[in-house]
């Protein structure tokens, strides 16, 4: 093996089981929180939202975290694995930022200001033009390269085993 194909293996196994952590402390928080009074005065409309986009959130860090120990030990499905992760991966991306941006945001907006009548404090302002395309640019910077770098080396590593077939 390679140390790029090293180097992208231990990447790709600390990338997955960061995100599949992340994300099942994610949905057990949300479980839990569910039953708080905090969480019975947020809208009812958020809760399938927010697992439409953790569940598969936490596939895709298992997933990962597979396909890195697979291309470590030099499996044959790894490099097919670590491509249709990747294919599977970039096309999510634009629906978990049209999650987060187009309908968690302004619903989570909407109930934090109704709820803050009573506060000294002036309700948050709804975001600007500006903080979206930072919130946008910020998820394609963090979310997108390892796709990116995966599905090129996965179609090189394909290539590869084609021309020796």
């Amino acid at each position: 093996m390679k140390g790029t194909e090293r180097i992208l293996s231990l990447v790709s196994l600390i990338f997955g089981a960061v995100a599949a952590l992340a994300s099942a402390l994610t949905l057990t928080a949300t479980v839990a929180a569910a039953n708080t009074e905090q969480w019975s005065r947020m809208p009812s409309s958020i809760s399938p939202y927010l697992f439409l986009l953790w569940c598969p959130t936490l596939f895709f860090g298992v997933t990962l975290f597979v396909v890195g120990i697979g291309v470590y030990q030099e499996r044959p499905w790894a490099w097919t694995a670590a491509f249709r992760w990747s294919v599977g991966a970039l096309a999510f991306l634009p629906f978990q930022l049209w999650l987060q941006v187009g309908v968690i945001a302004p619903r989570t907006h909407a109930a934090l200001a109704a709820m803050d009548t009573n506060s000294l404090l002036e309700p948050a302002a709804p975001m600007t033009q500006g903080e979206w395309i930072f919130v946008i640019a910020r998820h394609v910077l963090i979310y997108g390269p390892l796709p990116v770098v995966l599905l090129v080396l996965s179609t090189r590593a394909r290539n590869k085993a084609v021309a020796l077939a």
